[in-house]
């Protein structure tokens, strides 16, 4: 129907709004960043800095895999 067409669009502009409010382009550059980082010889030299990143790794990870999973499902409807 033309009303829940309505509605697909504006849940689909909706999460390009919300992709660039959290910026997940960027998120999804870090990892691969961090994931360069952490392949380098002598990565895990240093503890806690590997540490440190990991984590943020996982947390960018955790928003990009969501955002993803919702621009899926939106692509489902």
């Amino acid at each position: 129907s033309r009303e829940l067409r309505e509605k697909y669009d504006k849940l689909k502009e909706r999460l390009i709004e919300i992709g660039g409010i959290f910026d997940v382009d960027a998120k999804k550059q870090r990892i691969s960043e961090i994931d360069n980082i952490s392949h380098q010889p002598g990565f895990w030299d240093d503890a806690r800095n590997a540490g440190k990143l990991t984590k943020e790794r996982d947390s960018l990870v955790a928003v990009a895999e969501e955002y993803d999973s919702l621009v899926a499902i939106a692509g489902d409807v």
